[in-house]
């Protein structure tokens, strides 16, 4: 049985409708064009319209499935890495599919994994970037012909509406959405895939922890470990996310969901139903240096 259908294990949202979104267009979900641009890949083309994707998702769940905004309508959006970055880009189409469960606090956002910060560390570069992560996401923005929510688009540039701090910004005080962040200051995708940094002793990552810890101060809910046993390993990273509650995956060699995962009671299962059932003012900021309940094997290679 998948474990998010178990109301045992999942006692909150085990009878809730459970939709999932394909990454396929490689843009944050961003891109607005319906037109093959060509790039490093591919000399014919890809297709950058993830934002088109998510307006004919949500309208396929209004005509067909009936998603409506009637009263009791609550709408839980979870992101994780790249997703995290794509609700946070279309944050304005939930809100229109939705206005009155937002007016009223009812559609509430998932942020994972998705906090970039503002980086601009010659011992850190996001890919074959050669400067600050702010530069590159500028050029991306242009190169997908993107486009992000209606706040952002309103800064003097809305490709800095990928960085943590803008984005969560516009989502949780722009639009006033209740929005919980889960993120890794020690996070190994952001770190290791993307900016090339594997030892987990290297001074950069001292100064990717500071930001990331500076950044996130005024957070109101946020469950953020720092952990740096996932650094420099291909898969740890996927066994720590709330991601899975939905994909039904489990530790590499345990049987215990991964969803609680944390440092004692304080796991991202609790979190996460204590922000559900919260008034939509309220705040909680769970941090700990360590998962103490994920077991070490888990943490080296096969």
């Amino acid at each position: 049985m998948f474990m998010y259908l178990d109301a045992t294990e999942n006692p909150t949202f085990a009878d809730a409708n459970h939709v999932w979104a394909q990454n396929c267009s490689s843009d944050f979900y961003s891109g607005n064009t319906t037109d093959l641009i060509p790039n490093s890949a591919s000399l014919t083309g890809w297709y950058f319209s993830g934002r088109h994707n998510i307006r004919a998702m949500l309208e396929i769940l209004k005509q067909r499935y009936g998603l409506h905004d009637t009263a009791g309508t609550r709408l839980l959006v979870i992101g994780q890495s790249a997703g995290g970055t794509g609700v946070v880009a279309n944050a304005d189409q939930f809100v229109a599919i939705a206005p009155k469960a937002a007016a009223k606090g009812d559609l509430r956002l998932v942020l994972e994994g998705m906090w970039h910060g503002d980086i601009d560390d010659p011992e850190a570069r996001l890919g074959t970037a050669t400067g600050s992560d702010r530069d590159a996401f500028r050029h991306s923005y242009a190169f997908w012909q993107a486009r992000s929510n209606g706040i952002c688009e309103q800064h003097a540039h809305p490709a800095d509406c990928y960085l943590g701090v803008e984005g969560y910004t516009a989502v949780a005080q722009g639009y006033g959405l209740p929005t919980l962040v889960f993120q890794n200051r020690s996070d190994p995708t952001l770190l290791g895939l993307l900016h090339a940094v594997f030892d987990p002793t290297a001074p950069v990552v001292d100064r990717y922890e500071a930001i990331i810890q500076q950044e996130t101060a005024s957070v109101s809910w946020l469950f953020s470990p720092k952990d740096r046993r996932m650094i420099g390993y291909p898969l740890p990273w996927q066994i720590l996310s709330p991601f899975h509650i939905i994909s039904s995956l489990r530790y590499l060699y345990d049987s215990t969901p991964v969803w609680r995962a944390g440092n004692g009671s304080q796991n991202f299962r609790a979190t996460l139903t204590r922000f559900w059932n919260a008034k939509s003012s309220s705040s909680e900021r769970v941090t700990f240096d360590q998962f103490d309940n994920v077991p070490a094997q888990a943490f080296q290679l096969p």
